[in-house]
C-alpha cells in the first residue's frame, strides 16, 4: 500500500495534476488566489507552532496540499492560452513562412509528414505535409515554404487531441520547401548526431524494414518504420517496443551498470559509477529526441541511482513523483497526452502490483521459473494499470497481449542489449556486418511473431459489443488462468456441484467461487471501463 508519510511527493504530484485537470473545466482563481492559499497555509503553520488550537497542524498539512492544487490550476490555465501569433490564428490563409524541421520526416498516405517550427512571420509549430513528388527535407533544415494553414483533420480526433496538447494547433500543407541552411544549437546538434547514427545503422543492415525498426527502438527515429509493423505491434499490445520507451531505457541502464561494474572495486566506487552513468542516461535521453517516456525513465532511474549510491536508500514512488512534477511544471498540458498517461500509469502499476502478483504466482505455481514469473508479473501489472487508458484513447484492446509479451519480450531484451553495442561496433568494417546480421535475424523473428499473433481470430477488441469475438476469447483466457492458478479450488467446487453434498448456494460460498468470480468480473469491468468512458 502507499504510505503518504514515506511518499509525500506522490501526493504533491497528484494534487498538482488534479489542479491542471480542473483548469480544463473551470477558470482558475489566478495568481492572487495562489498567494491567498499560501498566506492561509503560513497562518495555519504559525498557529500550529504557537499551539493556538489543536487542529492547526492537521489543517496546515491539508492547506499545503491545497496550495499545490491551486498552483496546478493556475499553471494549467496559463499553459492552455494560445499565443496571438500561433499558426492556428491564421487558419484558412496561405502565406510564406520560415522555420526549422524539428522532427523525423516520415512517409504517410498523404505524402511526407514532419513538424515545422515556424519562426517568421508567425511563431509556433505545425504538422507539415508535402506531396510524395516533392523533395523531402531533413531534420534540422531551416526552410522557407508557401504554406496553406488548416485545422487538424477530424478523421482521427485522438491524434488531433494529442497534437493540441503538444502545442501543435494547426496543419500546414506545402507543395515544396526551399532549404535556407541548417539549424544550430544544442538540440540541433543532438538531432544531427542521431541522424548520423541512424544512417550508419541503416547502411549496415541487410533489410531496410528491420533497419527502420532498429532505429525506432534504439534511437527513437521512426522515419523509416514500416506502417505494417506499427499495425501488427498495436494489435498485439507491443506498441511500447516499436519506439524507444521506458522499458528499452531501463535495459540500457542495466547494460551501463554492468559495463562500469569494475569501478565498484575502487574506494567510493559506487558513487563514481553513479556520477558516470547518470549523465550518460541524461545524454542518451536527449539524443533519442526527449520522448516523455524516456525522460521520465531517465529522471526516475537517475534519482534512484544517486540516492542509492550516496545515501544507501531509495523510494521508487517518490522518484516517479519527482519526474512527474518536473514534467507537469515544465509543460502542464502534457497531462492530457496519451503517452504521458500511459507511461506513468504503467510504471505506477508495476511498482504497486508487481510484487503482489509475483508472490501469488510463487504460492500457486512454485515450480514456475523465476524469470518467467517476473515477466508475467511485470506485464500483467502494467497492462492492468493501462487498460482503461488504452481503450479510452484508441477504442481498442489487444486480446492476446499477455501471450504476445511473454513470447516477444525476451527477444526484445536481447535486441536492445545487443543493439546497444552497435553504438561502438557499427563503425568497424566486418564487425558491423556481423552485428547487423544478428540484429536483423532477431528483429525479423520479432516482427514475424507479432504479425502471426495479429492475424489470430479476434486479435483486437474494437468495441463493447458482446458480438465481438475478442471479448469472449479474452474471457476464456481469464477463466483458463483462474483454473490453472486455482486447480485445487476448481476440483473442490466441481466435486461439491457433482455430488450435491450441500445446497447449491452454500456450496458456492464455501468453495470460494463467489470471491474468485468477483475477481474475474472486476478484471473484465476494468478492461471495459475505457470503452464506456470513450
Amino acid at each position: 500500500m502507499i504510505n503518504a508519510h514515506k511518499t509525500p511527493l506522490l501526493l504533491v504530484a497528484f494534487c498538482l495534476a488534479c489542479g491542471i485537470l480542473v483548469s480544463s473545466v473551470w477558470a482558475s482563481p489566478g495568481f492572487m488566489g495562489l498567494v491567498a492559499a499560501v498566506a492561509m497555509t503560513l497562518v495555519l503553520f504559525l498557529a500550529s507552532r504557537r499551539g493556538i488550537f489543536p487542529l492547526a497542524q492537521t489543517l496546515t498539512q491539508t492547506s499545503l496540499y491545497g496550495c499545490f492544487l491551486v498552483a496546478g490550476w493556475v499553471l494549467g490555465e496559463g499553459s492552455a492560452v494560445i499565443p496571438a501569433m500561433d499558426p492556428s490564428k491564421f487558419i484558412g490563409q496561405e502565406m510564406t513562412v520560415t522555420g526549422t524541421i524539428t522532427d523525423d520526416v516520415r512517409m504517410s498516405e498523404y505524402g511526407y509528414r514532419t513538424t515545422l517550427d515556424i519562426s517568421a512571420p508567425l511563431s509556433g509549430k505545425v504538422v507539415l505535409y508535402l506531396p510524395k513528388t516533392s523533395k523531402a527535407p531533413a531534420t534540422n533544415d531551416v526552410v522557407q515554404a508557401q504554406v496553406s494553414l488548416h485545422a487538424h483533420s477530424s478523421k482521427n480526433p485522438g491524434f488531433a487531441n494529442w497534437l493540441h496538447h503538444q502545442g501543435i494547433h494547426a496543419t500546414g500543407k506545402a507543395r515544396e520547401v526551399t532549404k535556407l541552411g541548417a539549424a544550430t544549437g544544442v538540440q540541433a546538434t543532438l538531432r544531427s548526431i542521431r541522424s548520423k547514427i541512424a544512417a550508419q545503422f541503416a547502411s549496415v543492415f541487410p533489410s531496410a524494414t528491420t533497419a527502420g525498426l532498429s532505429n525506432a527502438m534504439l534511437l527513437g527515429d521512426r522515419s523509416a518504420l514500416d506502417g505494417g509493423i506499427r499495425k501488427d505491434f498495436a494489435a498485439t499490445g507491443l506498441s511500447h517496443i516499436v519506439a524507444i520507451s521506458g522499458m528499452n531505457f531501463a535495459i540500457i541502464y542495466g547494460v551501463l551498470n554492468l559495463l562500469f561494474t569494475p569501478l565498484l572495486h575502487l574506494r567510493r566506487g559506487r558513487q563514481i559509477r553513479s556520477l558516470i552513468v547518470v549523465p550518460m542516461l541524461a545524454f542518451f535521453a536527449l539524443l533519442t529526441g526527449g520522448n516523455p517516456a524516456v525522460v521520465r525513465a531517465a529522471i526516475m532511474l537517475g534519482m534512484l541511482d544517486i540516492s542509492q549510491a550516496f545515501w544507501a536508500k531509495n523510494n521508487s514512488l517518490n522518484a516517479l513523483a519527482t519526474s512527474a512534477l518536473i514534467f507537469l511544471v515544465a509543460d502542464p498540458q502534457s497531462l492530457f497526452t496519451p503517452d504521458f498517461q500511459l507511461s506513468y500509469a504503467a510504471v505506477l502499476g508495476i511498482l504497486l502490483l508487481q510484487n503482489p502478483i509475483l508472490h501469488y504466482f510463487h504460492r500457486r505455481l512454485p515450480r514456475l521459473p523465476k524469470w518467467l514469473g517476473s515477466g508475467l508479473a511485470v506485464t500483467l501489472a502494467a497492462q492492468i494499470a493501462t487498460t482503461p487508458l488504452v481503450a479510452f484513447h484508441f477504442q481498442s484492446f489487444p486480446t492476446y497481449f499477455l501471450l504476445a509479451n511473454m513470447i516477444v519480450l525476451p527477444i526484445v531484451t536481447l535486441v536492445v542489449q545487443i543493439g546497444f553495442a552497435g553504438f561502438l561496433v557499427a563503425w568497424i568494417p566486418g564487425v558491423a556486418d556481423l552485428w547487423a546480421g544478428i540484429m536483423d535475424f532477431m528483429l525479423w523473428a520479432t516482427t514475424s511473431l507479432a504479425h502471426l499473433m495479429a492475424g489470430l481470430p479476434g486479435a483486437t477488441i474494437q468495441s463493447l459489443d458482446f458480438r465481438d469475438g475478442g471479448i469472449w476469447i479474452l474471457l476464456l483466457q481469464l477463466l483458463l488462468a483462474v483454473a490453472l492458478l486455482e486447480r485445487k479450488f476448481v476440483g473442490q467446487a466441481l466435486t461439491h456441484l457433482v455430488y450435491r453434498k450441500r445446497p447449491l448456494a452454500t456450496q458456492l460460498v464455501l468453495s470460494g467461487l463467489q470471491r474468485r468470480m468477483a475477481i474475474v468480473s472486476l478484471t473484465l469491468g476494468w478492461v471495459m471501463l475505457g470503452f464506456l468512458a470513450a
